[in-house]
Order: structure tokens, then sequence, then C-alpha cells
């Protein structure tokens, strides 16, 4: 739910386990079959996340991803009743059978579109433990587009061999924290969240605030691993929701922000970045410049532009982004 993906796990049943180590063997169904490993790793709050492509480029130093985990944080959006609320006026879940997933019990849980009245995600969930085994992604047409096999499951795996100093020459470790739509105002009383336009059954659901620590290496003597400078940066994230489709947007300062940030009226957005699903700009504000990201598959790239003019209440932009 966040921007960064989270570990697996079912929304609806309680996360039950200290250490996990999870591999699944993902597919996707498009023109081209691909598929790749994903190995996930939790223990003492931290999350590593490793992927190896099929054509075997394991990327453990160079794209191995390590993030603090904590359990409340990861299953309690699902719980809120903003959330909750939204996700059953759009769709209704349904128990449908029992099996067995690498000798776990599981059971077999469908969401299924109101509106369209088709299957978007079977789960197949771990009883014990809550985690999500396996998970099959349907498109409109009831076709089979996306799914996450386990091949491998371990709830005392031995993680002595995992490495957490990343050997790259940025490392950066975010720091979360919930927060309520009121606290977001207070920090950034310019936002609009009423003025959003968002797709029929959406809303804004979850808030979240984070620091981001950097640490730069001294490169002449990087074999020393000391970090030569450790910048802090902030950022807020709304989520907003139909209960499965997400709409994320984030909001960067390139600073540790200590107080209230305030939007100049000459303020000017520049639309630096397009990509298939993210929007991102530049917001030209004297003193206190940043940065907003919105990322989201079910949207266009004028549509995310129209969001950030309705979220910051700016109509002149820059699109640096056309040919």
């Amino acid at each position: 739910m966040i921007s960064d993906a989270l570990p697996p796990g079912f929304p609806f049943i309680e996360n039950n386990f200290e250490k996990l180590y999870l591999k699944q063997k993902y597919v996707e169904y498009a023109d081209e079959v691909y598929t790749s490993i994903v190995e996930y790793y939790l223990f003492d709050n931290t999350f590593v996340e490793i992927t190896e492509t099929a054509e075997g480029l394991f990327s453990t130093d160079s794209a191995q991803r390590i993030q603090e985990y904590d359990p409340e944080l990861q299953t309690a959006t699902w719980r809120l009743s903003e959330y909750l609320e939204v996700l059953f006026s759009n769709y209704e879940l349904r128990i449908v059978g029992f099996q067995q997933v690498l000798a776990r019990d599981c059971v077999v849980i469908e969401l299924h579109d109101k509106k369209q009245n088709s299957l978007k995600i079977k789960y197949v969930v771990d009883l014990k433990t809550g985690i999500s085994l396996n998970e099959y992604y349907y498109d409109e047409d009831g076709k089979l587009v996306e799914s996450y096999e386990a091949v491998s499951v371990d709830y005392d795996p031995d993680v002595s061999h995992i490495n957490l100093d990343n050997t790259s020459t940025n490392d950066t470790v975010v720091h979360f924290e919930r927060i309520s739509k009121t606290e977001l105002l207070e920090r950034l009383p310019w936002v609009d969240l009423d003025s959003l336009l968002s797709p029929e059954g959406f809303r804004a659901v979850d808030f979240f605030h984070a620091i981001y620590e950097t640490e730069v290496l001294d490169f002449q003597d990087a074999s020393s691993r000391s970090p030569q400078q450790t910048y802090q940066s902030t950022g807020f994230t709304i989520i907003i929701s139909d209960g499965l489709e997400t709409i994320d947007i984030v909001i960067m300062f390139d600073s540790l922000l200590e107080s209230v940030a305030e939007l100049l009226p000459e303020a000017i957005i520049a639309i630096v970045e397009k990509l298939s699903a993210t929007t991102i700009a530049i917001v030209l504000n004297e003193g206190q410049d940043m940065a907003i990201a919105i990322t989201s598959d079910v949207i266009s790239h004028e549509e995310r532009i129209e969001i950030i003019k309705a979220l910051t209440n700016i109509e002149l932009v820059l699109d640096l982004t056309r040919e």
C-alpha cells in the first residue's frame, strides 16, 4: 500500500510469526511469459527482498532492498474503518475452499469486483500465520495476468548469511509513521484533498510521514565503509484507494521538515518525469522546493497532472516531458 512494495500477507487475518522466509515464483502472462523468483526475509523488524530473473541475473548487492518492517504498520491499513468501508463498497470477499501448499493448511479466498461482477484476485492463505502463499491476479475479462506461487516457506529461517550492510555507495533507510488526516494538514495546510479528481469509488484512506536517511560513502576510502555524511529528507504519503487499486501521492522535501511547509502563491509546477505508472513534478516554491510523485496504473499521465494541480491549487504547469 505504501509506494514501495510490502511483504506478503492477507489483510483480514492477523499475521502470526516472528521470522519468515518465503520464496515465490512470479509469472507475468503477457505477449511473452516472464518468470522470476522473489525471496522475502522478515526478521527483527527488517524486511529484505531479493529478486532473481529468469535469465539468472542475481541481484543480491545491487538490487537487494532492505527496509524497516513493522507488522502492525503492515496490516493496520487493511483494518482502518475508512479502508474497510471503501473496500466493501466496491468488492466482495468469498471463501471458496481449502487446500494445502507446502504442507501448510490454507484457505482459498477470492476478491470479486461488484460493478463488473468479475474475479480480481485469488489468495491462498496460510491459516496459522496469515501469510498469502499463493496469489493470482485477473484482468477485467477474467484472464490470469499475474501469479505468485510459493516454492519454499520457513517460519524459523537462518538469516546469518544476510548482509544488512548494502555495498552500494548510496544506502537509504526509511522510517515510516502512520499519521491522521488532521496531522497531515497541520504540516501541509495547503493540501486540498476535497478537490482531488479521483476515479469513481476512490477516496483518501491512509496517510504516512517518512524520514529518509541516506549515507554517502567517502569515495577516496570506500573500503572503510564509513559514511562520509548522513542526509535526511522528509516525505508524506497519501493513499487514495477503492479498496484494491491505489493512487499513491508522495510529497518529498530534500531536508528534514521541522515546521509547517508553506506553499507560496507564485509557486510553479514543473513536470519532470513521465513513466508508465508514475508522474513526477517539482514544485518551484522559493525557499522550500518539493517533489510530488503520483503513482497509479489506473489513471493516465494527464490525469496524474490534474491531481497534482488540484492537490496544490496551482494552475501554472510546465510539462518538460512533452516531446
